[in-house]
């Protein structure tokens, strides 16, 4: 690991959580990128350090996209690529081999988790739908098996990256682990570290009774993280695969409360005596609401 520097030094972290392929960047994402090597290239070599953290490398093709346009820079990069797929560690160290010695890349065979601990894997043909989630490793098509795996705590690992860093990117693609680890750095104040935070969600994954929660995480994440001293640039990758066309139990029922067209008509906006308003306000189940108004 590279040693704090002095306060005239200029850290530049980069932290890739589950990275995709470069050639699934999209959109927004590569505008942040873009954001991300214009600072490292307007900062002099001298005061700069560029730290990857790359959790969940999959076959590593994002990080190397990094990595070569690093090298295009003239800058040097420690990246550390964490993997739990042992099938493609391999591929890993190639990565880690054919950049040495300009960059500093280490391959760690590991998940991350809120703890260090053995997780339950669920392998597929698709390596990059394999997941702690048997719902995403089915979607392509076969889940081949189930393997237990080490997993490492990821938020002193995080603080230790991002705590020292003056410029860092933090991408997120952990197949629907991030309902769970987010929460868990927001507790220990460490969201705020990043200056880029790219998350891939996975909504669909989740069992129906956990959406609702989950995608009122995903919709005032950028308000919470709006309260850090320095807010990070947030970055949502939500494809309609993983996030769209399934049900959010309990999501139209809020809707209709938070909705005056759906109050009964008399009631207008303040309290009624009438008993189907007191229902209203005291969240009686919809289909008792709805009775009430169409009589």
């Amino acid at each position: 690991m590279f040693s704090r520097t002095t306060a005239a030094a200029s850290i530049v972290l980069l932290l890739c959580v589950r990275a995709g392929r470069a050639d699934h960047l999209h959109g927004e994402e590569i505008g942040a990128l873009n954001a991300f090597f214009a600072a490292i290239n307007a900062s002099s070599e001298a005061a700069t350090k560029v730290v990857a953290l790359d959790i969940g490398s999959n076959d590593g093709k994002w990080s190397s996209h990094v990595l070569n346009h690093l090298t295009q820079q003239g800058r040097r990069c420690r990246l550390v690529m964490f993997e739990a797929q042992t099938t493609l560690l391999h591929q890993l160290h190639s990565i880690a081999k054919h950049h040495a010695p300009q960059h500093s890349v280490e391959v760690v065979g590991s998940a991350v988790w809120t703890s260090d601990t053995k997780l339950t894997f669920h392998l597929s043909k698709n390596s990059e739908a394999a997941s702690i989630t048997p719902t995403l490793a089915q979607t392509a098509g076969a889940h081949t098996k189930t393997v237990s795996v080490r997993a490492v705590d990821l938020a002193p690992i995080w603080e230790r990256e991002l705590r020292s860093a003056t410029t860092s990117f933090v991408k997120v693609d952990v197949e629907a682990a991030e309902y769970v680890l987010l929460p868990y750095l927001l507790a220990r104040g460490l969201l705020c570290l990043p200056s880029f935070l790219s998350v891939e969600w996975h909504l669909n994954a989740l069992a129906p009774e956990r959406r609702l929660e989950a995608l009122s995480m995903r919709h005032t994440l950028d308000a919470i993280l709006q309260q850090c001293p320095r807010p990070p640039k947030l970055i949502h990758q939500e494809f309609p695969q993983n996030n769209f066309w399934v049900p959010v139990p309990g999501l139209q029922e809020m809707a209709l409360r938070h909705s005056e067209s759906s109050r009964p008509p008399r009631c207008g906006r303040g309290r009624d005596a009438a008993p189907d308003c007191l229902a209203w306000d005291q969240r009686v189940p919809w289909s008792s609401i709805h009775r009430n108004k169409t009589r």
